[in-house]
């Protein structure tokens, strides 16, 4: 698979699992509970949009993080992190899906 962009092209082999991520808006901030964005909805809506529709094809499970403290990331147990990772039924079958179709692939490489 080949991703092209303005900047040049990339070529994936054709089962690969790519993770991205990004700031809502240039500061960081938008949406954020504390600290206020410094950027207009225009400016936002702008940065938003950079993202190629292309590229989006490609991307199955959007998640959004919301912030965290520093001491809250440090002490989480596995089902706090649940907690501020939810993630509904269609992604989770979605995920085992790409999880055992990713294990398939790395025991037929195991076999002799």
């Amino acid at each position: 698979m080949t991703i092209s962009l303005v900047q040049g092209s990339l070529t994936f082999p054709e089962n690969f699992q790519l993770i991205v991520a990004m700031n809502p808006c240039p500061c960081g901030y938008y949406g954020d509970p504390i600290l206020l964005c410094t950027y207009s909805s225009s400016a936002v809506n702008c940065y938003q949009k950079r993202i190629s529709g292309s590229l989006m094809d490609y991307v199955v499970i959007y998640m959004q993080v919301p912030r965290l403290e520093y001491q809250e990331l440090r002490d989480m147990r596995p089902k706090e992190v649940r907690k501020y990772c939810a993630v509904d039924e269609p992604c989770q079958v979605t995920m085992m899906i790409t999880m055992h179709q990713s294990l398939a692939n790395v025991n037929v490489w195991d076999k002799p």
